[in-house]
């Protein structure tokens, strides 16, 4: 059988570009007027420019910590991760109870997948007293398009919300779904209306194979929002493992042209025997993302089943290109060769799919039928062991080909 082949979509809510910490306005002094124009820096995307300052500025001052914030937040910005992640850890060293270079540092951790390290901040947010943030912050735009003011928030209230979420993405990722499970269900008590944490409590429940409550969780982020590209995907992905044909058509038509939209709607086709279209589809996974080699694996199996063998060849050489460790690729290029009359070159392939999976029978009984077109006594052997290891349609030709 041809392996399923099923992708584990995280969505993360939207990562805002920047917070603006409102504070009384202090006394001009050089030090404040060189951060504003660093701040002014930063907020037009001058990046460079706004290191370049802020160095200048911890240079005369080094427990400027508001400065070092704002360095780690430019060079978060060109992907110095090390060195945004040193600053924060700078501001807060200096300010403890910084709340906001807690939150980016917990953000980046979460995202260098120091999971561990990222649920103890996160941890640490939510246990703040809200006595303990008075501060107010503007959430940014994440358009880069500019600074804007869209929503006034503080991360004692509705970002807790958010950092339930994050956590429970965490646990996901150390594959602690009971978990996971429980801090989501703490983000949709606190925010019910939104879409992204009824997707990851689905993804919690689909690693637990929790197919149905999987399944009800992308359907109430979709009834949220029709339009959720990752429930989508998701929902697709379920119902295409529990085997759902009807949900996963119904799925398929309605989400974003993907790669694994594609990919998946060939696989349905197959299943459906409609080869000509699957192909279609397989085609235009192939065109958004040519460097999947189940795109062309599968291209290559409805390829072959239509006569296409020279293409089918090709496509599972393609497969092996990007993937040589992909077993169903040798075992179905050797039916090309044997269908092809290739006996030889069949048995080389049999020979690599039995050295990647040696407990399969049917890889001994392809490779058996490939021996006996060249009269080789090594097909009795093969096909003996198909049979000893429970391939019943190795019976009749060994009766055949070996009394």
């Amino acid at each position: 059988m041809l392996r399923a082949v099923c992708t584990f979509m995280l969505w993360y809510l939207p990562y805002v570009g920047g917070f603006a910490q409102v504070t009384q306005q202090a006394p001009a002094s050089p030090t404040n007027s060189s951060y504003e124009r660093a701040l002014d820096f930063y907020y037009h995307h001058q990046y460079a420019e706004t290191i370049h300052l802020t160095q200048q500025m911890v240079a005369k001052a080094p427990d400027y910590y508001e400065a070092y914030l704002l360095r780690g937040m430019a060079r978060e910005e060109t992907g110095d991760l090390q060195g945004a992640l040193t600053d924060y850890r700078i501001t807060l060293h200096l300010h403890p109870d910084y709340q906001e270079a807690l939150f980016r540092k917990a953000l980046l951790l979460f995202h260098a997948e120091e999971y561990a390290a990222a649920i103890r901040d996160f941890e640490h947010l939510l246990s703040s007293h809200p006595s303990e943030t008075q501060a107010v912050f503007f959430k940014g735009s994440n358009d880069r398009t500019g600074f804007s003011t869209e929503a006034i928030t503080t991360l004692q209230s509705d970002m807790q919300a958010d950092f339930y979420n994050y956590i429970g993405l965490a646990y996901l990722h150390q594959q602690d779904a009971p978990t996971a499970i429980r801090y989501l269900d703490s983000a949709i008590a606190l925010q019910p209306e939104e879409a992204d944490f009824r997707n990851n409590r689905g993804l919690a429940y689909e690693q637990t194979d929790d197919l149905p409550d999987a399944i009800q969780n992308y359907q109430q982020a979709l009834r949220l929002d029709p339009e959720h590209p990752q429930a989508l995907q998701n929902l697709a992905t379920a119902a295409y493992k529990s085997g759902q044909e009807d949900l996963l058509e119904k799925t398929l038509n309605i989400a974003p042209g993907s790669a694994m939209t594609y990919l998946q709607r060939g696989i349905l086709k197959q299943r459906q025997g409609n080869h000509r279209e699957a192909i279609m589809a397989f085609d235009s996974a192939l065109m958004l993302d040519p460097t999947v080699a189940d795109h062309y694996l599968f291209r290559a199996f409805s390829e072959q089943k239509t006569g296409a063998l020279q293409q089918a060849a090709d496509d599972y050489t393609q497969a092996l290109r990007l993937d040589p460790m992909l077993t169903q690729a040798y075992s179905n290029r050797g039916n090309v060769y044997f269908k092809r009359k290739e006996y030889r070159k069949a048995i080389e392939d049999y020979n690599q799919a039995i050295g990647l999976a040696p407990e399969q029978p049917s890889f001994y009984y392809n490779r058996g039928l490939a021996y006996h077109a060249l009269h080789d006594k090594n097909a009795c052997v093969d096909l003996e062991r198909a049979l000893d290891m429970g391939y019943q349609e190795a019976r009749k030709p060994l009766n055949s080909f070996c009394q």
